[in-house]
């Protein structure tokens, strides 16, 4: 079986849906295909944490895995997602121990977020690929209708609330709820050190998705900084 080695492109929050789930979208390192794969909240966290590189006070799941990996030294040698059926993705993690080599069925999405912190490479079945990838029109269009949906998930109820402080806001909104708010066009208005203030108290409220927008505005500054 043909295996496409695959990277991250992104994280997609799919504002219509009540439980909340969102998509990692992967993108061929050698190629134009993406493949988006729903996963739910604390996964779609956990990854964007980590590609975020954003410190935690105590470990997630994957990150006690990892470490416990390193002490027992088990090295992982790749993750593999090889089937699709009825909508439902399935994935390997390959595992290399004292000379030995072991393959475990795994969760896409914990493959990944393992294969994030490790730096191990990725690869997807070609026949997945023909399956359920979208081409770059595909995914503009897809990621266009996601953010046309939440505005209008979002949009009125925003309009009529009453004035309260950003922070206060942080203890009375859920996360899906503050990443209508806080907007990238939002965020321009906001000084450095208002946006580093809502970091510390995202990552207080193990908001780790929203903890990763404060942190891309802060290195965008940041890079815009460098160049200037």
């Amino acid at each position: 079986m043909t295996r496409v080695k695959m990277m991250i492109s992104g994280i997609a929050r799919l504002p219509i849906s009540s439980s909340e789930a969102y998509h990692i979208i992967l993108e061929e390192e050698e190629g134009d295909r993406k493949l988006p794969i729903v996963i739910d909240p604390i996964q779609a966290q956990s990854i964007a944490r980590a590609l975020q590189d954003v410190p935690m006070p105590r470990p997630l799941t994957h990150d006690l895995m990892v470490k416990m990996f390193r002490w027992a030294e088990i090295e992982i040698s790749e993750v593999y997602i090889h089937t699709l059926r009825e909508g439902i993705y399935y994935a390997d993690i390959t595992v290399v121990h004292d000379g030995e080599e072991h393959v475990f069925d795994a969760r896409p999405s914990d493959a990944i977020a393992l294969a994030v912190r490790l730096d191990v490479p990725l690869y997807v079945n070609e026949d997945v690929l023909k399956e359920a990838s979208l081409s770059p029109e595909d995914v503009e269009s897809f990621l266009q209708q996601l953010e046309k949906l939440g505005k209008e998930v979002a949009g009125e109820a925003e309009s009529e609330e009453a004035p309260v402080s950003d922070l206060k806001r942080m203890e009375e909104y859920s996360e899906s709820e503050l990443e209508n708010y806080f907007t990238p066009e939002r965020l321009k208005n906001y000084s450095n050190e208002q946006i580093k203030r809502l970091l510390h108290r995202a990552i207080q409220k193990e908001y780790y998705l929203l903890a990763a927008l404060f942190q891309d505005e802060i290195n965008r500054r940041e890079g815009s900084r460098q160049e200037n």
